[in-house]
């Protein structure tokens, strides 16, 4: 009772790290692709995304490409269930 529904995380500038690992494990070997330890950073708990990308000197837009590709989906498409 009272579980967050993790498949429903989207994948934004703004989702935390957590969240986002929690909900999409896969996409752990992204941030490995690109060198970053966001898996064992204090952090982890309370950074995003845009935090992680900034932090490592990473352009956002490239790592939310690769977040993407990994999970297949195009724009939102990770919500794309929602509301049927």
């Amino acid at each position: 009772m009272g579980k967050k529904n993790f498949k429903n995380v989207p994948i934004a500038p703004n989702t935390l790290l957590k969240d986002l690992f929690r909900a999409y494990p896969s996409v752990k070997e992204v941030f490995l692709e690109f060198h970053m330890d966001c898996l064992h950073c204090k952090g982890l708990n309370y950074e995003t995304i845009r935090h992680a990308a900034e932090n490592h000197g990473i352009r956002l837009k490239e790592l939310m490409d690769e977040i993407k590709k990994k999970l297949n989906l195009e724009g939102g498409e990770q919500n794309k269930s929602e509301g049927s």
